[in-house]
């Protein structure tokens, strides 16, 4: 579920991150995210496009965001946006031969075996706020790592 976290705090300009960091306070011009795994580890990385002198107010507002989702966990039209999302995407994201592979590849790895449309519906469908606001608390406990490029 912490797929579903990234979601709700950094989808576009309609997260809760580019709400707050884009849009109310101008610190950065976009946001993007993304889930990996190994199979046995798994790691999240969130890229903005910021302005030097804009970075650690940046930073700074990412640890805010986390707080407040583990305080004020998503709502329940958030959280259908954020299941919806990768339900549609599962049908309709990989499109080409190399895409289909690199999906079923993926789901192996992460699942031992090929995701059932009906298990990640119930899956999605299982995972509470709570679950998010708990996600979101230990990813805020997580090491950040910011790249600076001059």
């Amino acid at each position: 579920f912490r797929f579903l976290l990234l979601y709700v705090l950094t989808h576009d300009y309609s997260g809760r991150l580019g709400r707050s960091a884009i849009t109310a306070k101008g610190i950065v011009y976009h946001i993007y995210s993304d889930y990996r795994t190994d199979g046995r580890r798994t790691w999240a990385t969130i890229s903005t496009g910021v302005d030097p002198d804009k970075a650690d107010p940046m930073e700074a507002e990412l640890r805010a965001q986390l707080a407040d989702l583990s305080r004020d966990p998503p709502s329940a039209a958030e959280l259908d946006a954020a299941r919806n999302h990768f339900l549609g995407r599962d049908l309709s994201a990989a499109q080409s031969n190399d895409e289909l592979t690199a999906k079923f590849a993926h789901e192996f790895i992460e699942t031992s075996g090929l995701w059932a449309r009906e298990k990640l519906r119930a899956d999605l469908m299982s995972i509470t706020p709570a679950d998010v606001a708990a996600a979101a608390q230990a990813f805020a406990k997580g090491t950040i790592i910011r790249v600076d490029v001059d």
